[in-house]
């Protein structure tokens, strides 16, 4: 999960609610703008038409909600793109037959690069 590390007040969140049971989905990211920064919390109001009222608190360390249920997250507009990507990459390795074991993000270019190849043998450029 990406870190929250940089965030200031007035920058603007994408909030990640996800569905719980076993059709786990995530719902359209909404935007957010960030109320408060301390040293382990970023605060976004509960409602974006009371920005000075009631705040929910996010670990700055992976940007899920601090509670018991973690069915919430804020994360960067560029975090959220960048899995978004790798998503899409490890897809198109799942059509060529590849399974992406995940211990932790990998990198975009190495799914491109590992798409690339499977791409070019599945053409019958390399074998």
């Amino acid at each position: 999960m990406p870190s929250l590390e940089g965030v200031k007040v007035g920058d603007t969140l994408l909030l990640l609610t996800k569905m719980g049971g076993r059709r786990e989905r995530e719902q359209t990211p909404e935007e957010v703008t960030v109320v408060k920064v301390g040293t382990k919390l970023v605060h976004i109001p509960v409602s974006e038409r009371s920005p000075e009222g009631k705040t929910l608190a996010y670990r700055i360390e992976n940007g899920v909600r601090n509670d018991d249920y973690g069915h919430t997250q804020v994360i960067t507009r560029e975090a959220y793109e960048a899995e978004q990507t790798r998503e899409s990459l490890e897809e198109s390795l799942r059509q060529h037959g590849i399974e992406v074991w995940r211990k932790g993000p990998k990198p975009i270019a190495v799914l491109e690069a590992l798409l690339e190849i499977m791409e070019k043998y599945a053409a019958g450029e390399i074998k």
